[in-house]
């Protein structure tokens, strides 16, 4: 992880915007943000836009400086305030640009109007002197790349789940299992705002509510094919818990471990339902959503998967969860992130109901919401895909590993399950490998400029998600913690340091291949519209 060096600088400075280069030849770009208000350090929706489209549209970055301003003579907290702020800035862009080099700085300024805002000065990388850009050429692959690669019934690579004990229930191969919330069709969804007589919400959010659900529905149609779609029924006012927000106190839930408070988790979820009465119509409802801001009680999560609730259509077994305090405060992410990115969170959690058990492979990184719910990427794996249904036939390359030698052409993750192509490769009756062509666009678009490649990982079905070391040690990818998946790297290049944000080492880019139990995967060709892949066996 990149340190960040922070000084405090007693000088006169005026901020300028200029295009620059350095003694190098490296370009420079300056830029100035504002929007931060009274005594915050949030970056506001414009700024983020605006750090956002000016990081984005970069070449490959060296280094970052934030520099912010506090009045000549002023106090010590201000001085703090516009350190808080240029510190900000930096964080936020380190999550487009995390193998930068990244420093702070805060000048004093007699220029009152510079004093609320950040400087930020970005040295790109050279480009080699030897190619005409570092950026991949936009092409065509079908122009002059062929796929050679003849794929076998797609049954053989349906890997049945081959656990005895399995933790977590859902199965991490086939068959899918029949859960709480369907697979296909219309899924009907109640949302319900909630608030308490000690914490009351105040104006009902319910533009954001709309704005949230119809995320949810967008997500689901693209990566769906279309096969679901969502019906929505959203609380027009807060609904009153019956008790107040002191009496119900759930603390973190622990992985691997029976959920902590289950009962009142569970009697907190009926309380709110029925405290609803009959605005809502449960008759074809299998998932409900409690968005309460003002919660302090709930500290992380509280939910329940298909434990039956009394429901004015009488009892069902559903699924319900509602996010807690670390959903709405600034722990590990930004709170106006989390905001954004909540219907990813909530899709995450209808998934495990949709007999998917996520959180590999690399649990933590931002290569999609089963890993990471806030990260930089929200989408969803190709084996989870396959798993669920709803890629066609003609999305999937399914080799034996009997198979002859020869290539194939792959689409990104991103495009969705119409238009992505994937390769699966049965390796024996409980292993697979999984290779998943990835673009910086659409759901994955804050990767940043230019990042992308191909991502291969092993499936094991034999295997249980060991999630005990997510806060002390476990990588995410570190198989010292078993898990259903992992991801491989590029043969000689070292991942030792790649998590989180920062999984960019694990891309093959053209050149790299990784090898697993005789089979070879090499990238023969690539650019911005996919990848060309040669399969082949080594024994």
């Amino acid at each position: 992880m990149s340190k960040i060096r922070i000084s405090l600088i007693a000088a006169v400075v005026v901020a300028l915007t200029i295009p620059a280069h350095t003694a190098s030849g490296s370009a420079v770009t300056s830029f100035s943000v504002s929007g931060f208000t009274g005594q915050s350090s949030n970056l506001s929706r414009s700024a983020q836009n605006l750090v956002g489209s000016k990081i984005s549209s970069s070449s490959a970055i060296d280094s970052v400086k934030c520099t912010g301003y506090s009045r000549t003579n002023s106090t010590l907290a201000q001085r703090s305030l516009a350190q808080k702020r240029a510190t900000a800035t930096c964080n936020f862009i380190k999550k487009q640009a995390a193998d930068a080099r990244f420093s702070i700085e805060v000048q004093s300024t007699k220029n009152s109007k510079i004093t609320s805002t950040v400087q930020v000065r970005v040295v790109h990388k050279a480009a080699p002197s030897n190619t005409e850009t570092a950026a991949p050429k936009p092409l065509n692959p079908e122009a002059g790349w062929q796929s050679t690669l003849t794929s076998v019934d797609l049954q053989q690579c349906q890997i049945r789940d081959a656990r005895s004990m399995k933790i977590p229930p859902n199965n991490v191969g086939f068959p899918l299992l029949p859960d709480v919330i369907p697979t296909n069709g219309t899924i009907e969804m109640v949302v319900i705002p909630v608030d308490f007589s000690d914490r009351p919400g105040g104006e009902l959010p319910l533009a954001y509510l709309e704005q949230q659900t119809q995320e949810i529905d967008k997500w689901y149609r693209l990566f769906s094919g279309d096969k679901v779609n969502f019906k929505f029924q959203i609380g027009k006012a807060w609904v009153r818990a019956p008790k107040p927000d002191s009496e119900y106190v759930v603390p973190k839930n622990q992985a691997n471990a029976q959920a902590i408070a289950g009962d009142i988790q569970y009697q907190m979820g009926q309380d709110i339902i029925t405290a609803a009465g009959s605005q809502f119509d449960y008759t074809n409802v299998s998932a409900v959503f409690f968005y309460f801001p003002t919660s302090t009680s709930v500290e992380f999560d509280m939910g329940n998967r298909g434990r039956p609730v009394a429901t004015p259509q009488g009892t069902k077994p559903l699924f319900f969860w509602g996010g807690g305090q670390y959903h709405f405060d600034n722990r590990n992410i930004p709170a106006s992130e989390k905001r954004s990115k909540m219907w990813a969170f909530w899709i995450h959690e209808m998934l495990h109901s949709q007999d998917q058990a996520l959180h590999a492979p690399g649990n933590g990184f931002s290569t999609g919401l089963g890993q990471d719910q806030y990260g930089t990427s929200l989408t969803i794996g190709a084996w989870e895909m396959f798993r669920l249904g709803w890629l066609p036939n003609s999305s999937v390359t399914c080799l034996d590993k009997s198979s002859a030698t020869g290539t194939a052409i792959l689409r990104p993750l991103e495009n969705g399950a119409k238009d992505l192509r994937t390769m699966i490769v049965r390796v024996s009756e409980h292993q697979a490998l999984v290779v998943e062509s990835r673009r910086a666009k659409g759901y994955s678009s804050e990767w940043g400029a230019n990042r992308g490649g191909v991502l291969v990982y092993e499936v094991d079905t034999r295997r249980n998600n060991d999630r005990s070391g997510e806060a002390t040690g476990d990588t995410g990818n570190d198989k010292t913690y078993p898990k259903w998946a992992f991801y491989l790297g590029p043969q000689g290049k070292n991942v030792s340091g790649a998590t989180g944000r920062n999984f960019f080492p694990y891309f093959l880019v053209k050149g790299d291949y990784v090898e697993f139990e005789g089979v070879k995967i090499s990238v023969k060709e690539t650019s911005v519209d996919g990848d060309l892949v040669e399969f082949q066996l080594t024994r």
